[in-house]
């Protein structure tokens, strides 16, 4: 059994996902579908990475053909890991879960491996040693024995392969490059991915870390750092609608924790102490590159790990911080929207705009009674707006179905139905802005 760690929420693209994964999906698990992605290198799992999901059922698996399987899953993968460098390391992958939950997944070799109970309290429990095994793609599939689903939390974890030597330092590091850089923060890999806009922000946004570093920062050539971070960022942030705004970004941990910032304008911003009682605080401002990926570390002053929250914040660019342009002529921020008054729809472009929806983020335009958009990170739809209801259908890698929504609150939420043959689901969403 392994450790338990700081769980991180599957959220954003991994929403489109689990609409799919959810309830009685009919296929069998299959490749073709691959789960929300996420990149790692053996090192960036040393100090383990958790995730918060749902044990689901959905196909029976002994009818599947998958050598040794039994309970049952869904035909789209939980998650996807995207693994390399994991010469030398073991894998460990075990779920806590409230249920009688299962473990499939399909390796890079194209093999299946299934367990039931090796964790013990029927909990499911599996490692992985050949290389060959885990460079690559590895889909992940969390079941239940019995059909129905749950709440879990599924734990991945690298430790030295058997035959690699016990000695301190041996470990190899994740990361790319060579030398000293090899363990550095590399923004080349990606951390678990979250979508918000500057509106969402608004309201403070706190997300579970784990604060932690294998490299010392001091041999990464980034200046003014310090104190100990990891290959991969915590967090890839994907802001939009950030124009006019401030971002400010804390961590709150429980022990002398540090922050690491990279901007989509390719710049890196460090903080130590600047939150009070060892904690980091980051302050972006206009001219500050903020619309597109923000990468996020949260690292330690000394080397021991330990559980902290990061937080989220926006505010008008103006309060106490420079105004786009330095204050010099720049053109004037646009006011922040104040929480609990989104802008409101009228009766002719219902539906169209940014919401925030149980399957991901959704952006849709409209013209006349016709209406198309995306969502979910990979997801598409198109339909017809009717009075206060939108009916059509939707793509999800490959998957195709029909839903209904309805407008509520004045235009400001919908709920609604999806469904195709075999599963079925709620989508519900909140209005965000233009």
């Amino acid at each position: 059994m392994m450790m338990r760690f700081p769980s991180f929420a599957l959220t954003a693209a991994a929403l489109g996902a689990t609409m799919f994964a959810g309830t009685a999906a009919s296929a069998c698990p299959t490749a073709a579908y691959p789960g929300p992605g996420f990149n790692y290198a053996g090192g960036d799992l040393y100090s383990g990475q958790a995730f918060t999901t749902t044990a689901t059922g959905g196909s029976d698996l002994s009818a599947c053909g998958i050598p040794g399987a039994r309970g049952y899953a869904a035909d789209v993968a939980t998650m996807s890991m995207y693994l390399t460098m994991m010469d030398g390391y073991a894998l460990d992958i075990d779920v806590q879960s409230d249920c009688d939950s299962t473990i499939l997944l399909h390796t890079p070799d194209g093999g299946w491996v299934f367990d039931d109970d090796s964790g013990g309290s029927l909990m499911p429990s599996i490692t992985l040693t050949e290389p060959w095994r885990m460079n690559g793609r590895v889909d992940v599939w969390v079941g239940t024995y019995g059909g129905g689903t749950c709440p879990a939390t599924i734990t991945f974890r690298t430790g030295r392969a058997p035959g690699v030597a016990d000695e301190a330092g041996d470990v190899p590091m994740g990361g790319s490059g060579a030398g000293a850089a090899v363990g550095c923060p590399n923004p080349g890999l990606v951390g678990q991915t979250v979508a918000y806009t500057g509106g969402q922000l608004w309201s403070r946004q706190s997300l579970p870390v784990q604060a932690s570093g294998t490299t010392p920062l001091g041999s990464c050539g980034i200046p003014g750092t310090r104190g100990y971070a990891n290959p991969a960022p915590n967090y890839s942030f994907y802001l939009s609608g950030m124009q006019g705004y401030r971002l400010d970004l804390t961590a709150d941990a429980s022990c002398d924790s540090t922050m690491l910032v990279r901007t989509p304008d390719g710049l890196w911003h460090f903080n130590d102490d600047g939150h009070g009682n060892f904690d980091p605080l980051i302050s972006l401002t206009p001219p500050t590159a903020l619309e597109g990926r923000v990468d996020v570390w949260v690292g330690t002053y000394g080397p021991t790990p330990c559980p902290a929250t990061l937080n989220l914040e926006t505010f008008t660019a103006a309060s106490g911080a420079p105004q786009a342009g330095g204050g010099q002529g720049g053109i004037s921020p646009t006011p922040a929207p104040m929480p609990g008054s989104p802008v409101q729809p009228t009766p002719d472009n219902g539906f169209a705009g940014t919401w925030s929806t149980n399957q991901g983020g959704m952006i849709l335009t409209r013209m006349g009674n016709q209406v198309s958009g995306s969502y979910g990170g990979s997801g598409s739809l198109v339909g017809t707006v009717s009075g206060n209801m939108l009916t059509g259908t939707y793509t999800w890698n490959g998957l195709q179905g029909q839903f209904q929504l309805t407008l509520m609150d004045g235009g400001t939420a919908f709920s609604g139905t999806w469904s195709r043959p075999g599963a079925s689901g709620t989508w519900t969403g909140s209005y965000m802005g233009p």
